[in-house]
């Protein structure tokens, strides 16, 4: 289930598939979770570093596009 948009948990990345990346701040490092289009949890990332989080997510969500076919 897709965590809720707030103060805390603000949307990251959406990709043209569905694919949602939420960053969420409540720790002293940012987690970023991302959903697949149904609302399920694919994966998280604990990077530092805005291009190490993208190529992090883009692994995850190609990583799950190959498990669902």
């Amino acid at each position: 289930m897709i965590s809720q948009i707030d103060l805390f948990n603000q949307l990251f990345y959406r990709s043209d598939d569905g694919f949602v990346a939420i960053i969420c701040y409540d720790q002293d490092i940012a987690d970023i979770n991302v959903y697949a289009p149904d609302g399920e949890w694919c994966g998280a990332t604990r990077a530092s570093n805005h291009y190490t989080r993208m190529a992090d997510i883009r692994h995850i969500i190609n990583y799950r596009k190959q498990w669902q076919s």
